[in-house]
């Protein structure tokens, strides 16, 4: 899994940070990852959705190169 607030990524199996939100489960990779998610989960909650559909979009409106 991937900490939402540093990007970093984390063995969900051997995990000993992770906080509940909205059904899902996040883990961390630090306890200062932690309590700032805990602050404020919806900022990073929603953080790796919208990276994605980000992506997507500049993917799907980007020209080909010319030559």
């Amino acid at each position: 899994a991937k900490d939402p607030v540093c990007g970093m990524m984390v063995d969900e199996k051997k995990a000993k940070l992770k906080s509940d939100y909205n059904g899902k489960t996040f883990y961390f990779c630090a306890a200062s990852c932690k309590a700032t998610f805990d602050k404020s989960p919806a900022k990073f909650a929603g953080a790796s959705l919208e990276n994605q559909v980000l992506v997507v979009v500049v993917m799907i409106t980007a020209k080909p190169a010319t030559i």
